[in-house]
């Protein structure tokens, strides 16, 4: 006997995006039977949240991506950014000028080794914070990121419990003694 869930047809799931009630729009971007049509509706949605939820999802058509990229919600793009299999939309989300996209993109495992290299010398410190934390970073970026200007990605960096030994010694002589502190406490776990 299939779900209830699995019998909702798209038709339906297209007017379920527009229900009043949060839980009932949020259901529809994952639902088995969301086709193109239902992810056209979401895009079409005034509700963020729920466009953001389409944005975040894998394997999306590369129409409804598309769409997406031009959405006016930063929370929508950065949400794409984290999870768009596509190059070249991934490639122009790296380098969106709002700061909350480019840590979205910082997030995706499928950054290029440039895309990288850009994102762990961003201006902004949330991107910087985001790569380290989301993507497997070769010892160029760790050192790179072991000397950053901002105390918070440093101390981001001495938390990880991925950071290699090499670098929590750097992070442990850092000048802020938050930063250094948290280095020698890693190292002491390990």
């Amino acid at each position: 006997m299939s779900s209830p869930r699995r019998q909702c047809p798209p038709d339906v799931l297209r007017e379920l995006v527009g229900d009043p009630h949060w839980r009932i729009r949020w259901s529809t971007p994952d639902h088995p039977q969301a086709d193109i049509g239902v992810k056209r509706a979401i895009v079409a949605s005034p509700d963020s949240t729920l466009r953001r939820l389409l944005a975040e999802l894998d394997d999306i058509e590369p129409e409804i991506t598309y769409l997406l990229t031009e959405d006016d919600a930063s929370e929508v793009k950065a949400g794409l950014a984290a999870h768009t299999a596509l190059p070249g939309v991934l490639a122009a989300l790296a380098t969106d000028p709002d700061a909350k996209v480019r840590a979205g993109a910082a997030q995706n495992p499928r950054t290029t080794p440039e895309q990288r290299r850009a994102l762990a010398r961003d201006r902004a410190a949330l991107v910087r914070a985001n790569l380290l934390k989301f993507v497997e970073l070769d010892d160029e970026k760790l050192r790179l990121l072991a000397h950053d200007r901002s105390i918070n990605v440093r101390w981001w960096l001495a938390s990880w419990p991925t950071t290699p030994d090499h670098i929590l010694e750097i992070l442990a002589r850092d000048p802020h003694p938050d930063v250094a502190n948290q280095a020698a406490a890693e190292w002491a776990r390990r």
